[in-house]
């Protein structure tokens, strides 16, 4: 299910449309957009969506239409902004925790809004090091076991999990490089590890940053980032500590009430537990209690069930 909320540049919900969420990312901005349009008018309207609509056809769109935005870009676009990234100069606080820096984008001439989070970086910081440390201590295992093997072994199945091991920890497989290397034990090779250097420059540049894609020339880069972190605590009311992820797209009616109302319930609820944590975990641990029940079979059919068997 897509939601498109209309927002006051202060981040006070004004009205919101829902639709269907089964189709792809990239194919619902065109319709949203005209959607939301014809019934709350266009005059003053900046689009700011995530990075999963950001594609290169859906942007020229906005642009050949003369629609403002601010999009999210992926992450991978960081490395065309590495000099950027890495100069000290330029970056200005606008927000606790929170540095943002403007560029231009070499190919569209779009403006570009580098942001870096302190809380971002942390978390990213201590992802890699979860998954470093997954990939070393499998490696370190498939070593040992290499080591003390009695016979020759197939480098196939041996390479197999390798990259068994490295496709289970993709956020640090880059920072290793693992080979068979041929020598005289019973194996026949040994296992190499080398660490890249390269992957662990880059992921000290880049872990809490991001970056945002947008044709406005004339706000500030504190607006810039306001207006998309507005629409970011907006949406997350709509989803925060309510089930609203079981509702099927396909369907508008959930639990004999309408989609629409399911929505603005949603929001209510979410607004009060976006100021008051304690109700998540209390929506969470009914929502625990509800599945158990359901899925726990009931004593006298486990006991008709054990005298046929018997």
């Amino acid at each position: 299910m897509c939601i498109a909320l209309v927002v006051t540049f202060d981040g006070f919900p004004l009205g919101y449309e829902v639709f269907a969420g089964n189709i792809h990312d990239l194919r619902t901005p065109h319709t949203i957009v005209t959607a939301m349009e014809a019934r709350h008018g266009m005059l003053g309207r900046v689009w700011i969506t995530d990075r999963g609509m950001a594609s290169a056809v859906n942007l020229a769109w906005l642009r050949q239409t003369g629609r403002r935005y601010i999009i999210g870009a992926p992450k991978s676009e960081l490395k065309k902004f590495g000099s950027e990234l890495a100069a000290a100069t330029g970056w200005r606080m606008v927000h606790e925790g929170v540095e943002v820096k403007l560029a231009r984008h070499p190919e569209t001439d779009e403006t570009v809004i580098l942001c870096r989070s302190a809380d971002r970086r942390s978390k990213e910081h201590a992802m890699h090091d979860k998954f470093s440390r997954r990939i070393e201590e499998a490696l370190g295992r498939l070593a040992a076991r290499i080591a003390r093997s009695k016979k020759r072994l197939d480098p196939a199945t041996l390479n197999r999990q390798i990259g068994r091991i490295l496709q289970q920890n993709q956020r640090a497989a880059a920072r290793f490089a693992v080979e068979l290397e041929p020598d005289g034990c019973s194996a026949g090779f040994h296992l190499a590890v080398a660490y890249n250097t390269a992957f662990d420059d880059w992921a000290a540049l880049s872990e809490g940053a991001y970056l945002l894609r947008s044709n406005i020339t004339d706000w500030s880069d504190q607006q810039l980032w306001k207006a998309s972190d507005d629409e970011v605590k907006a949406t997350s009311k709509l989803s925060y500590c309510h089930p609203i992820r079981f509702m099927h797209p396909a369907y508008g009616k959930f639990a004999g009430r309408s989609l629409r109302s399911r929505a603005a319930e949603s929001y209510q609820r979410g607004s009060q537990a976006y100021n008051n944590p304690s109700l998540c975990k209390v929506g969470a641990k009914r929502m625990r209690s509800r599945a158990n029940t359901r899925m726990r079979p009931c004593a006298s059919s486990v006991s008709s069930n054990s005298k046929r068997l018997v």
